[in-house]
């Protein structure tokens, strides 16, 4: 069940964030999303927390409420209606820079 949703959140969180500002279209190969259980000293109220975090960009952060809006309807759809999981949405823009390495 998680490898379906972790999937699936790097296609929702691309279509969601995505911007015509100049490098802000996500393809879902730009998402990463990492997964982490629970320990012993957690507590929380909800089976799924989900944090993204992208670049702040100009259009991106203008419509944050609506890209936060279409990830939470998407998981609703699929959350809740499939295995009936709670859940909540973070998204947090600030500046940055990526780079990666080509390896061997």
């Amino acid at each position: 069940m998680i490898d379906v949703i972790a999937g699936a959140l790097q296609g929702i969180v691309a279509g969601a964030l995505s911007s015509s500002d100049l490098g802000g279209y996500l393809s879902p190969n730009d998402v990463e999303v990492e997964v982490r259980d629970f320990g012993p000293h957690d507590h929380h109220s909800n089976v799924l927390e989900i944090v993204v975090e992208a670049n702040q960009l100009p259009e991106r952060f203008q419509s944050l409420d609506h890209g936060r809006e279409r990830i939470v309807r998407a998981l609703n759809a699929m959350l809740v209606a499939r295995w009936g999981i709670k859940f909540w949405v973070w998204v947090r823009l600030s500046p940055g820079s990526f780079g990666e390495g080509q390896g061997l």
